[in-house]
């Protein structure tokens, strides 16, 4: 009780905020994919961009390069090289990102699209992919034991001017790395929650709400807020929690996993920790910040 009653003291103290006005940008299709958002979504993206082009050879040969985009091999011209020969894409020598299960789906999705429409697959290298699903040992079981990875490129904010968003840059190689278990009986792990994504954007909008304070999270889940809190806002610390050990787990290598972004970004890596001995309230689907 005595701690609920500081936490509700904190929250009047603070500085009131503005409302958000929750209108998203526009996300390029490679950034949605990268994030693991929902197929559909992906695919209406895509289609959307597309919108002036038949959806013939050419478009079909975009989708191809979209998902060499979200490969590992991406940005590593020697192996790009390796399995990209005289047109020709040498796809089981790539791993995707996100995972081979979530890019067969992205596939056999915007393959049926085509069908669809009564469209042929004209694309080479997109029939070879499909080619190469369908030969694939992809078991449609969900393994609560596979991961994913989803990728986000955040704003470097200019800390001079805080108000102003559209003062900030985008570092090429600067990638922020999250580990979900898309099928996981925690649900904790599973994605990276809508209320987080969504207070994330707000904290990038709104960092001087965040920067310089002390802050901890409740049902942190995969740590995409809290991460986003210490990197991008500069808070003065970051204490993750939630409730399950599996939750805990997952948090303590996120956050060592992107150990190399929050010291590209001037964070000090000791105030970004996971607290398991908290009092930590199954908060879900909603998300909390204690600010001081």
């Amino acid at each position: 009780d005595n701690a609920a009653a500081t936490i509700a003291t904190a929250a009047t103290s603070l500085p009131r905020m503005e409302p958000f006005n929750l209108q998203m940008p526009g996300y390029t299709t490679e950034a949605l994919a990268r994030a693991i958002a929902p197929v559909n979504v992906v695919i209406d993206s895509f289609l959307n961009d597309a919108a002036e082009q038949s959806l013939d050879g050419l478009s079909q040969e975009q989708f191809v390069s979209m998902l060499i985009s979200i490969s590992k091999q991406n940005n590593d011209d020697e192996t790009h090289n390796t399995v990209i020969r005289e047109g020709e894409i040498d796809w089981k020598s790539i791993d995707f990102v996100p995972s081979h299960r979530y890019v067969r789906k992205l596939v056999l999705r915007y393959t049926s699209r085509l069908e669809e429409r009564n469209i042929e697959l004209e694309d080479d290298n997109l029939a070879a992919l499909v080619c190469h699903f369908s030969m694939s040992r992809c078991s449609n079981l969900p393994d609560p034991t596979q991961s994913c990875i989803a990728t986000f490129r955040i704003p470097l904010l200019n800390h001079d001017n805080d108000n102003d968003p559209s003062q900030s840059t985008i570092k090429t190689n600067d990638i922020l790395r999250i580990r979900t278990y898309p099928h996981h009986n925690d649900v904790g792990v599973a994605k990276v929650w809508e209320a987080g994504a969504c207070l994330a954007e707000y904290i990038m909008r709104n960092p001087q709400y965040v920067k310089g304070r002390n802050v901890v999270e409740l049902g942190a889940g995969v740590g995409f807020t809290g991460l986003v809190a210490a990197g991008v806002a500069r808070a003065k610390s970051v204490h993750m929690t939630d409730y399950t050990e599996a939750c805990l787990d997952n948090l303590a290598y996120n956050i060592c996993e992107n150990g190399g972004w929050l010291m590209g970004r001037d964070a000090c890596l000791e105030t970004v920790t996971v607290v398991s001995k908290l009092m930590v309230f199954n908060c879900y689907p909603y998300y909390f910040c204690y600010l001081t």
